[in-house]
């Protein structure tokens, strides 16, 4: 395994063991503290007790009605009147700012678990033993069986036959134009009778199969782009095995160096836009260096990132938790492996998120005894790849190395970059990039991945638009707020770097690349 130096200066608190030990020393330090807030957190149960049930407040929107039964509904507002407690409590504590976030974070993953709803309390449970206990609890310990038989380590997202990707998912129209042992290329069939001259390269995550930018045909980006009479291209990868191990960063972009090619002797352009999605965009920052050594810069049209890490000095939930100990642990793992599993991965960000990912899942499946409700987006999400050693390596090196070593964003090109509100993974201020002279930074309302998906129409959609500035406040005070989808004008600044219209071809695919297989492809199925 590589030795590598680890950048970081506040590597003494960089450990959650650090951070609780942190927490006891301050048992001694503040004792008055610690009592005040239990005497607090005593006396509201108390008072919780002796409230009458006819008082008790209104249920928040979109809970069960079963939660207004008396001792359902009491437990529910200790369950709160804890979490608030402590958040209060750890506020007050003498504690580094690096070491709250951390605790803060264990708090609510720790809350998450404790919560009501995964209990007998949950109304949904009493619901699905109204016939008794027996039926339900008979099923579920047949899943539990099924899932422990096949090693799960979690309860699935959904069932790996609840849908099937090419019938059900990744639908648009397409055709496989170059095979490698590495990727596939894929190109979609035009939509409109007229498109813009430069082609879209989509550089999708190494993570994840890269059809979430083509779940169904009403949350397909791609289908819209196409509508739009954008050309599209995206990078199917290989998922790759232990034999692969040393696929780094620098592989990654060859490969995409290469699908770049592919897609300028296709359309017959000179220039490509790129968008690089997540760890994707990492791939595409280390392409512009690629391209730079190459001096072959002007072959680029325009460059998107969405939801990228752009500065890992913002810390995220998942830097947090991984201080230098857990990081050294798992590149001995990954070595030993070769690769990082599907199982692991999905396990790592499910439990970043245990109250969305980990908990409805188990009681619906073992406890309910039924199914998990068919979910495009999380049939997706646990449908990840293998992760080479070496690539996993390189992606902590850039969480260690700081900003100084990252390759710069040309300030010749013309950049987009998308945050979202609520993503826990690359919060926004982490996708937020050093400033150039002609770049556009939108935050939009979600998460990592319902940020992305935004069909116009979509309810409660909207986002902020607004050139990239020095600070994060002066951002703020030059953008502005619209209400609805941020896919329009995502194309629009598309359009405007994408040269003039052309006839549309007829097929994917050229004589010198002719079309090999219909679209998804064969790497999307390959486990």
């Amino acid at each position: 395994m590589p030795e590598r130096s680890i950048h970081d200066p506040n590597q003494a608190s960089a450990d959650l063991a650090d951070s609780l030990l942190s927490l006891l020393r301050t048992l001694p330090q503040q004792p008055c503290h610690h009592a005040r807030h239990t005497l607090a957190l005593l006396q509201q149960l108390g008072q919780l007790l002796r409230t009458p049930d006819s008082a008790a407040p209104a249920l928040p929107a979109g809970l069960h009605p079963g939660w207004q039964q008396p001792l359902r509904h009491k437990a529910l507002q200790a369950w709160q009147i804890w979490r608030q407690q402590s958040r209060a409590w750890l506020e007050g504590l003498q504690l580094a700012e690096a070491e709250r976030e951390r605790l803060a974070l264990l708090g609510r993953l720790l809350g998450d678990s404790l919560s009501p709803h995964n209990s007998p309390l949950n109304p949904e449970l009493a619901q699905a033993w109204s016939n008794g206990p027996c039926a339900p609890l008979r099923q579920g310990l047949q899943r539990l069986r099924q899932d422990l038989l096949l090693d799960r380590p979690l309860p699935p997202l959904n069932d790996e036959d609840a849908f099937q990707v090419g019938r059900d998912l990744a639908t648009c129209p397409g055709q496989v134009v170059a095979r490698t042992s590495r990727y596939e290329l894929i190109q979609y069939q035009a939509s409109t009778p007229q498109v813009r001259q430069h082609p879209l390269l989509i550089i999708p995550p190494p993570l994840n199969r890269y059809y979430l930018l083509d779940l169904t045909p009403d949350t397909s980006l791609i289908r819209y782009a196409l509508e739009q009479g954008i050309q599209v291209f995206v990078i199917s990868w290989r998922n790759p095995n232990p034999s692969h191990c040393d696929w780094g960063l620098p592989d990654y972009a060859a490969i995409a160096a290469e699908a770049l090619e592919v897609c300028r002797q296709i359309s017959a352009s000179s220039k490509v836009s790129l968008l690089g999605i997540c760890a994707g965009g990492l791939v595409t920052r280390q392409l512009l260096q690629l391209l730079s050594s190459r001096d072959a810069l002007e072959q680029l049209a325009s460059l998107s990132f969405w939801v990228t890490p752009q500065n890992p000095e913002h810390p995220s939930d998942l830097t947090r938790l991984a201080g230098p100990a857990s990081r050294r642990q798992l590149r001995r793992t990954v070595w030993r492996q070769g690769c990082l599993t599907p199982r692991q991965l999905c396990s790592a960000f499910a439990w970043l998120r245990p109250g969305q990912l980990v908990w409805p899942q188990a009681m619906q499946r073992y406890l309910q005894g039924q199914s998990t409700r068919p979910d495009p987006v999380l049939f997706w999400n646990q449908d990840s790849t293998r992760l080479p050693a070496q690539l996993v390596d390189d992606l902590l090196g850039w969480l260690e190395s700081g900003t100084e070593n990252q390759p710069a964003i040309p300030a010749q090109i013309p950049s987009w970059h998308l945050g979202a509100e609520q993503d826990h993974i690359v919060p926004w201020r982490q996708s937020l990039p050093e400033p150039t002279a002609d770049a556009t930074f939108v935050l939009c309302r979600g998460g990592h991945i319902q940020g992305l998906i935004s069909p116009p129409g979509r309810p409660r959609a909207g986002y902020r638009l607004g050139p990239v500035s020095t600070t994060i406040d002066r951002w703020e005070q030059a953008s502005s707020a619209h209400e609805g989808s941020w896919w329009p004008a995502w194309c629009q600044w598309l359009h405007d770097h994408s040269g003039p219209y052309q006839p549309s071809p007829a097929t994917p695919g050229s004589s010198q690349h002719p079309a090999l297989a219909p679209a998804p492809g064969r790497y999307v199925h390959l486990l």
